[in-house]
């Protein structure tokens, strides 16, 4: 069985016994306030409410319960991967354990581990210490602690992992800081010790920052990985330590990419902005079925940037952008001739007095190829030409239509 489904078991077993729909008025009313106050917020408020709102949201299992059903695919699925990348005999440090459903799941599964989980709600870790005595777990310990408490000590060199489950980054305080890491993690930190985390981020360039910020303390990217929540979302998993390869790549374009994969979407960059400044989606008004139609033809997203003002000289005679006449560039990985990627234009150009979208494959990032390269260019060209569909007049007034055939012909050619 693998770890996500024994995690679910696990979980449904808990929990079994727990009705969170009966649930006394007051301590509902407590709760629906505590859960409007992070509504509010956008999520965890500053880190001095945080222990009022979280003893409030976890007042009784059934309260915590409530809560927890509202994230069970995220609790699930990164209880999953971190479990995955634990080894039995390890000393695990948990920041922000909450009412323990995660650790107590480890440290089942890892029963020569020891486990030390944190947090700053009492009422949380009373609700943990009773589910660890019903499990009859020895190998896990809870204690009411803040680890942004400047004299906090775990001692020197005593920590194999350090788990974040979205509990660093979602702290407003913290966050502005770049999640900087607390000069007591890294000194606990064995020489070859890990921080694990899952996050929760606004933006992808948060994401990076924050990566950034734990790689100028001395840590490097070992891992990264988009986590699907089966839900629809995805969130971001690193492993980062002193020692092994320091993965290099762009934060950003990687998880866009892979956002896109996940959820087999387009990954589009670069939402413009008209002339006049303004922000504007050229597929936000009637042409959402085409950007269905656009994901599907690819098992790899591709990469899609579009301009409605500042636009690149495609041709001498592209005529200028806007919303309904955007100028776009898209890029797949399998499109290649020769080893050189291609990509595909779309811009306008004036026929009869009136613009008419235009489509071209060309060479990526080699505006003048040698002769040779050239031709197989030419020659790619006409072939999509020749297997394209007749085009009806009616076609002109719908460019991202046509858009789709060229790919579905580009497809057959360089697929």
């Amino acid at each position: 069985m693998e770890s996500s489904e024994r995690a679910r078991v696990f979980l449904q077993e808990l929990w079994e016994d727990i009705d969170s729909d009966d649930i006394p008025t007051r301590q509902y009313e407590r709760l629906d306030d505590a859960l409007d106050t992070m509504t509010s917020w956008d999520g965890k408020p500053a880190a001095h409410f945080v222990i009022e709102l979280y003893d409030s949201l976890m007042q009784t299992p059934e309260t915590a319960l409530y809560c927890h059903d509202t994230m069970f695919f995220r609790i699930l699925t990164s209880t999953a991967w971190v479990r995955d990348r634990l080894h039995d005999g390890e000393v695990v440090f948990d920041l922000g354990s909450c009412t323990g459903h995660q650790v107590l799941f480890w440290a089942k599964e890892f029963p020569g581990s020891r486990f030390t989980g944190i947090d700053v709600s009492r009422n949380a870790l009373t609700i943990a210490d009773q589910w660890k005595d019903s499990l009859g777990l020895d190998n896990v310990e809870f204690r009411v602690d803040n680890y942004l408490r400047p004299d906090l000590d775990e001692g020197a060199d005593t920590l194999d992992t350090i788990v974040n489950c979205f509990t660093m980054e979602t702290l407003p305080e913290h966050l502005s800081v770049r999640c900087f890491l607390p000069d007591w993690m890294l000194e606990s930190l064995k020489p070859e010790g890990r921080l694990v985390a899952v996050l929760t981020v606004q933006n992808w360039t948060i994401l990076s920052q924050i990566v950034d910020q734990w790689r100028s303390q001395g840590l490097r990217l070992n891992e990264i990985e988009m986590i699907p929540t089966g839900d629809g979302s995805a969130h971001p998993g690193v492993v980062m330590s002193r020692i092994g390869e320091d993965l290099q790549l762009d934060i950003r374009d990687w998880a866009k990419g892979e956002a896109a994969r996940l959820t087999d979407g387009i990954w589009m960059i670069n939402q413009p902005v008209d002339r006049e400044g303004n922000g504007a989606n050229p597929f936000a008004h009637s042409y959402e079925n085409t950007v269905e139609r656009l994901s599907a033809l690819c098992e790899w997203p591709m990469r899609l940037e579009t301009w409605l003002g500042d636009t690149p000289e495609i041709n001498d005679d592209t005529m200028p952008a806007s919303w309904d006449q955007p100028v776009m560039e898209l890029r797949h990985p399998d499109w290649e001739i020769d080893g050189n990627p291609l990509c595909l234009w779309l811009d306008w150009h004036e026929v009869e007095g009136e613009p008419e979208p235009r489509y071209e494959v060309k060479l990526l990032d080699c505006p003048e190829p040698e002769e040779g390269l050239s031709q197989e260019l030419a020659e790619l060209n006409a072939k999509i030409a020749q297997s394209l569909p007749e085009v009806e007049e009616e076609a002109r007034a719908d460019p991202f239509e046509r858009l789709c055939d060229y790919i579905e012909a580009i497809l057959q050619k360089v697929g």
